[in-house]
């Protein structure tokens, strides 16, 4: 009996139950085989937002953004050892062309998007990983006059299956800020492009690193805040290296990874915290006695909120990764909103 091609229809019945049983991998392979890669890319991206069905979000619309990592350059990845998740950052035109002229000063109308996945490993070769699931989807528009409170940019955060309240979108957008002012000499861009060589190294060699924004103060000095926090170690350190600016959970949990880095060099505490909304996130050094790390292991304590109660979440990183060992209700003084505050 002669086997011939199987038809269309049948091709197209046999992929739509791959991408419900099995890996993208195996979806684009018949893709290829076949010639269909149009319609297997619509396929394949049915865990992808839709941006013309998302709603505006301090300021930004998404819809004239739909499927913008089918349209723009993409700029660069970042992997993330922590949570495994793998970010895949692209440029608009505008944005783009201006990274291609190394400019450090981004004109109105510049986008960046950014997708994010998890990773799985590749089951053809194990010691790699692959994109799994979708997980975020984040936008970042300029626009001087418009934004004019956040240094001419906003931001647009979707994270799968979630919904927040105009105020918690408000308050994320000015975290996520306080964090790029990490890099305001970039003109608040933190990504480096990839694939303009030049311009990449450049960009990278612009601006102070993240562990040059913390300072060294006594532990006598801090807020009654601090030295609340300071009192959840277990240590009493003379001095502490503190970071106040805006949080959300996101970039406490993001920050977990460096922390535990500066901790285990340098022996000494780290501190993050947000003293409007009393987040923050501490470190300390984990002495090898006491730990399956080779070289020691961090001790970190984050705080988080849950059912209107707020509480600490203890934990250890361990060569690059989080393992939780337990989480204590704190008390109600720790939200004493008489206590004065500054941010760096």
């Amino acid at each position: 009996m002669k086997v011939g091609h199987p038809s269309r229809e049948h091709l197209m019945s046999l992929i739509s139950k791959s991408i419900s049983n099995t890996s993208y991998r195996a979806v684009f392979l018949l893709c290829l085989s076949y010639s269909l890669p149009h319609w297997c890319l619509a396929k394949s991206q049915l865990d992808l937002p839709s941006l013309k069905k998302l709603r505006s979000m301090n300021g930004i619309n998404p819809a004239p953004y739909d499927q913008f990592w089918a349209r723009w350059k993409l700029v660069t990845t970042r992997h993330r050892k922590d949570n495994g998740e793998q970010r895949f950052v692209y440029a608009n035109k505008i944005a783009y062309d201006a990274m291609k002229k190394g400019s450090l000063n981004f004109p109105r109308g510049s986008v960046f998007g950014k997708l994010a996945f998890k990773t799985v490993s590749d089951p053809q070769f194990p010691n790699s990983y692959e994109p799994s699931n979708f997980t975020r989807m984040q936008l970042m528009v300029k626009d001087a006059e418009k934004f004019k409170p956040t240094d001419g940019w906003s931001y647009y955060i979707y994270v799968d299956g979630k919904n927040h309240s105009p105020k918690q979108d408000h308050s994320k957008n000015l975290a996520c800020h306080a964090c790029h002012t990490l890099v305001k000499e970039r003109d608040f861009v933190f990504s480096a492009p990839t694939f303009l060589s030049s311009m990449g190294e450049l960009y990278s060699d612009i601006g102070d690193t993240f562990r040059s924004k913390f300072r060294r103060h006594r532990s006598q000095d801090l807020s009654a805040f601090e030295k609340k926090i300071v009192s959840l170690l277990n240590i009493n350190p003379k001095y502490v290296m503190i970071k106040r600016m805006r949080l959300f959970s996101g970039s406490l949990y993001e920050s977990i990874g460096p922390l535990a880095k500066y901790v285990n060099e340098s022996g000494e505490v780290y501190l993050i915290v947000d003293p409007v909304k009393k987040r923050f996130l501490a470190a300390e050094k984990q002495s090898r006695s006491n730990s399956k790390c080779y070289m020691g292991g961090a001790l970190i304590y984050l705080s988080y909120y849950k059912k209107g109660e707020f509480s600490v979440k203890r934990g250890h990183v361990c060569d690059g990764k989080n393992q939780w060992v337990g989480s204590t209700k704190l008390p109600k003084e720790f939200m004493n909103r008489h206590w004065s505050h500054t941010i760096d």
